[in-house]
């Protein structure tokens, strides 16, 4: 429900003070960025959410980033 709210343009802030319930993801977002730098894996994904979670990007704009990625091989190696 968060997400649908984001793309309409709330605020997380005002978001999160109208939910009666814990908004699934917004907490572990910084904490999987981390992991992820920790461990040298790339996350675009959560990324883009932390870049729109933060209010530093709009969700279309996110949207377009992850969209207009350079296509590479994502497969597993090793």
């Amino acid at each position: 429900m968060s997400a649908i709210e984001l793309a309409r343009g709330r605020s997380m802030p005002e978001i999160l003070a109208s939910m009666k319930m814990v908004a699934e993801g917004v907490l572990t977002t910084g904490a999987a960025l981390q992991l992820g730098e920790r461990y040298g894996v790339e996350l675009p994904i959560t990324t883009q959410m932390a870049e729109v979670l933060g209010e530093r990007i709009d969700v279309r704009t996110a949207i377009e980033a992850l969209m207009l990625r350079k296509q590479r091989s994502e497969a597993e190696t090793g």
